[in-house]
C-alpha cells in the first residue's frame, strides 16, 4: 500500500525525530568543500548573518545528490523570489529536515 507521507523507496522513518532544520531562502548559500577539508563535506548558510551548517555525508555519492538537490532548491526559491505576482510572499522558504 502506498503511503502519501512516506515513499517505500525513502527508508525515511516518520516516527524518527528530527536532529535538525535548515530553513533556506533565496538568500542561501551553499559551498560544496568542507571546512576542514573532509571529501564528503558541505555548508550551507541559510542566511547572510546566520551561522553556518557543516554537514557531511556518508559518500561522495550521497554529497553529490545533495549537492544537486539543494542547488535545485535554490533556483527554485531564487526564481520564485523574482517572481511578481499579485501578493506574493516577500520571502519564500523552504524547509530541510535531518534525521540521525
Amino acid at each position: 500500500m502506498f503511503d502519501p507521507i512516506v515513499e517505500p523507496e525513502s527508508g525515511i522513518d516518520p516516527e524518527q525525530e528530527a536532529i535538525g532544520t535548515v530553513y533556506m531562502s533565496e538568500l542561501t548559500e551553499l559551498e560544496e568543500e568542507d571546512v576542514e577539508g573532509h571529501p564528503f563535506g558541505f555548508t550551507i548558510t541559510p542566511e547572510p548573518d546566520s551561522l553556518p551548517w557543516n554537514l557531511r555525508a556518508s559518500s561522495m555519492a550521497e554529497k553529490a545528490s545533495w549537492i544537486e538537490a539543494l542547488r535545485s532548491i535554490l533556483v527554485i526559491l531564487r526564481w520564485l523570489s523574482n517572481f511578481e505576482k499579485g501578493f506574493l510572499i516577500n520571502s519564500l522558504y523552504s524547509i530541510l529536515i535531518f534525521y540521525d
